[in-house]
């Protein structure tokens, strides 16, 4: 029964199709196949045997030219798709090497662009990065080519090769591929890279500009804690100095008025007296004993008329 349903799975699941190669204007083309046939988009090279394709977008034939590959993506839109050369009148020519002119292994020119074109550098491009590794090889027993190295994506190229961007149709014929360089090569595995962030800076630089932030931000935390920590104990210092000095003048004043209240009052002060309640009245005692009124007076002599007496 798992035989069964094991088989039957194999028909239901449906098999992926091989993918096809276009060139530039839309054309097929079926003398390359896919350096990635796993990947959803890839660049194409010749189904050759001693054919290889680069770390940086382009293909190198058995002969060892170096020759723009086609793509996967019929509207050349994916990053994984080559943008140079894109202007050729026809398929078939290899890139011209200008090595000589700027001793660098990374100039090139279109075959048959414009001539002297690695003199005047007009439409002269860089083709990056120096040195490429091999990514992928074609294996004639598989038919397709297998991938040695891992590829990075690239984006459209700018400035001079933007140049050489050109809507003209393209007319593709034999199995060769116009030439072209990637404005952002492949990255091969092993070749150490500087990560880059999306504004152009390396990610250690990123990093770096970070970390400075975090203490610039955590000093100034700090000094404002600092200034706000020694105006709040001057705020404090100086309310317990106003309190001290408002009790001193309490003090004082009470001590004023109990000098006054017991030596008198002073200057434009008026006096006060301690007020006394009245006693309640008292019963006379009613034993007292009477007191006898003396008695005896001895007789006085009247003054004689017209003597005044001598008492």
């Amino acid at each position: 029964m798992k035989l069964f349903w094991a088989t039957s799975l194999l028909y239901i699941v449906p098999i992926r199709a091989a993918q096809s190669c276009y060139f530039p204007n839309g054309s097929p083309s079926p003398g390359t196949a896919p350096c990635d046939p796993d990947a959803e988009n890839s660049m194409c090279c010749d189904k050759s045997q001693g054919a290889f394709c680069l770390s940086n977008k382009l293909c190198r034939g058995p002969d060892g030219n170096l020759i723009r590959g086609a793509c996967t993506d019929r509207n050349w839109a994916a990053p994984e798709c080559a943008y140079y050369c894109l202007s050729a009148n026809r398929g078939g020519h290899d890139l011209i090497s200008c090595s000589n002119v700027t001793n660098t292994d990374t100039s090139y020119c279109c075959d048959g662009h414009r001539d002297f074109c690695c003199n005047d550098g007009v439409a002269r491009f860089e083709v990056l990065p120096a040195n490429p590794q091999i990514w992928a090889t074609y294996d004639l027993t598989s038919s397709k080519f297998i991938v040695q190295r891992a590829a990075a994506t690239s984006t459209p190229p700018t400035g001079s090769s933007a140049a050489l961007l050109s809507s003209t149709p393209i007319a593709t014929t034999g199995t060769h591929l116009v030439s072209q360089t990637p404005s952002s090569a492949f990255t091969p595995p092993g070749q150490p890279t500087e990560a880059t962030s999306p504004s152009g800076l390396p990610t250690v630089a990123i990093a770096g500009i970070a970390a400075c932030g975090v203490v610039v931000v955590s000093l100034a935390v700090a000094i404002a804690f600092l200034v706000w920590k020694l105006r709040r104990n001057k705020a404090r210092l100086l309310e317990e100095q106003a309190k001290t000095a408002e009790m001193k003048q309490q003090m004082t004043a009470q001590a004023q008025a109990q000098a006054q209240g017991q030596y008198g009052y002073g200057p434009g002060q008026a006096g006060y007296y301690p007020y006394k309640a009245p006693l309640p009245p008292q019963e006379v005692d009613a034993c007292r004993l009477p007191t006898e009124v003396d008695g005896y007076r001895p007789p006085a002599e009247l003054p004689a008329p017209g003597r005044r007496s001598r008492f």
